[in-house]
């Protein structure tokens, strides 16, 4: 935000001298300002390009110097050819060079360099660029200022759909040459919406530009459901838009956020659709026990352990059965429809998550899902979204020698020989007998692992229906998804139910409700950590 101290000149009681020192003062600003604008076209350089495009001499000088180039690409040849040689020349005898036998003519603004076509096409309007020098003449000026009435430094003027613009000065005072009658002039400003104004056949155009109060107080929710802004945090915090959850969909959205938040790391396991999602905020904190960050949905702590079940146990397990055999049965980000999701804050290192004790010594990710419409009475939603999913690494297995142990083939049922590749060189005619006795050729077999695996394909349906007005508001949304994992019979299904509901009872004291409710169903999710099951 931008502060302006408003000075108020003392009552003179002799007007006339009043008159004599603001007309001194003009005198002088106007004096430097032609001589600051007469200064830099003294400005010399040093280039040597041989036959590149115009367009990168434009950058070589923007590197080199203060100077900055405008201009509509569409009319002025930026691809053309050119070769220039200077050893301390003058600036403007680099551009007489440069646009030598061309109808471009070149001005100078200050520290601007503006391109247009010479006024001499308007000799013959039958030649291509006539309406362009024309429009030369379309010179407006004007001064940009905030609700307040206070000057904008800086602020950017533009003629939409081209590089033509010019930056206000220290007093908000702007002058640009349009190249259409009918143009609509963009004009933006750190701090303030961007504005856009039609140009209408006018010369003169004040503008007022609105301060943009999303973008300056950025309010995010911390621990315990407390809004703060931004910049009075102490701590590091990091705002996720529920549009980066909904991209490249999958069935734990926690693993679309990998590589887009610094200092959070999300990697997925290949346990199927529905399985865990890992995630470390700053690193390990610890070598043994937990380094999960606490997970908060709508202010409530939920339990983000990944559940597992053993084979042939009926009973769920946590973590990793005594035999090392791990089957994933998910963890608790993956009961979270993306599409309920409103907004998500990582609060990041022990500061930031201290109001929630130890349990919060990795970091929180908090999530608000949403509870109320964006706009004014009814609306509903509907998204349909389909992922594809195929294997990525097939591994290039060796083909040169079969199964057995110390270099002999099978040559009896033996249960364990087919877990080993350690057997005879294949040669032509040699058969093996199998655990159950049966004789089988003894050749390699080809692309085994890529005719097992399959298409994996998620498809999600889920509407909403949501309202609200000045008081508050709801939001009800009901989420199917069915998911066929790349392998075979691997299957994941989930049903949420979401109901969010706010409202202010008055200015100090408000309302807000959350019920979510999830079903989920895994089955065959693949075992890890044991390659013979």
């Amino acid at each position: 935000m931008k502060n302006y101290i408003k000075r108020t000149l003392p009552c003179l009681t002799n007007n006339l001298s009043l008159t004599v020192k603001l007309t001194v003062f003009l005198f002088i600003v106007s004096f430097f300002s032609t001589h600051a604008n007469s200064y830099s076209q003294k400005t010399r350089l040093s280039l040597a390009m041989d036959n590149v495009e115009i367009a990168q001499v434009f950058e070589q000088i923007e590197s080199v110097s203060e100077f900055k180039f405008f201009y509509d690409n569409k009319k002025i040849d930026t691809h053309r050819k050119v070769s220039v040689s200077a050893d301390q020349k003058l600036i403007t005898e680099i551009l007489d060079q440069l646009f030598q036998g061309t109808n471009v003519l070149y001005v100078f603004n200050k520290q601007q360099i503006v391109l247009k076509l010479r006024p001499s096409l308007m000799d013959d309007p039958t030649k291509v660029g006539y309406s362009d020098a024309k429009a030369l003449q379309n010179t407006i000026s004007g001064k940009v200022t905030d609700a307040n009435g206070a000057p904008i430094p800086g602020a950017s003027v533009i003629e939409k759909g081209t590089t033509n613009g010019v930056a206000a000065d220290f007093d908000g005072l702007y002058q640009i040459t349009v190249q259409n009658p009918n143009a609509i002039l963009v004009v933006s400003s750190i701090g303030f919406a961007k504005k856009e104004v039609p140009v209408g056949g006018a010369t003169v155009l004040n503008v007022v530009l609105q301060e943009d109060t999303q973008n300056l107080n950025e309010v995010v929710v911390t621990a315990l459901g407390i809004k703060q802004e931004t910049k009075k945090l102490g701590y590091s915090v990091a705002q996720v838009d529920a549009d980066e959850v909904n991209v490249n969909r999958s069935s734990n959205f926690m693993n679309t956020l990998q590589g887009k938040v610094a200092g959070v790391n999300v990697s997925s396991l290949s346990t199927g659709p529905g399985g865990s999602s890992k995630v470390r905020i700053r690193g390990q904190s610890s070598i043994s026990g937990t380094n999960n960050p606490l997970i908060v949905v709508n202010g409530v702590p939920i339990d983000n352990t990944t559940f597992g079940t053993s084979p042939g146990s009926t009973s769920t397990e946590v973590g990793t059965n005594s035999g090392g055999v791990f089957s994933d049965g998910g963890d608790g980000f993956s009961s979270i429809n993306p599409d309920d999701i409103e907004s998500m804050t990582i609060l990041k290192g022990a500061t930031g998550a201290a109001l929630y004790g130890s349990r919060a010594k990795d970091g929180v990710i908090m999530i608000t899902t949403k509870s109320r419409g964006s706009g004014d009475g009814l609306g509903i939603t509907y998204n349909l979204n389909v992922t594809n999913h195929t294997p990525l690494d097939f591994t290039d297995y060796q083909y040169e020698y079969g199964q057995g142990e110390n270099g002999v083939r099978p040559t009896s049922a033996n249960p364990t020989s087919g877990q080993w590749s350690f057997g005879e060189r294949f040669q032509p005619g040699m058969t093996q007998i199998l655990f159950n006795g049966l004789e089988v050729p003894y050749e390699p077999v080809y692309d085994r692992i890529k005719k097992f695996y399959r298409n994996g394909l998620d498809v999600t349906n889920s509407i909403s229906f949501a309202g609200g007005n000045e008081k508050g508001g709801f939001n009800v949304s009901l989420s199917n998804l069915k998911s066929e994992g790349i392998t075979p019979n691997n299957e994941f299904a989930r049903s949420t139910i979401s109901l969010g509901t706010t409202y202010d009872l008055s200015d100090k004291l408000s309302f807000e409700a959350h019920i979510n409710y999830s079903n989920e169903k895994n089955t065959n999710p693949p075992n890890v950590g044991q390659q013979d099951n």
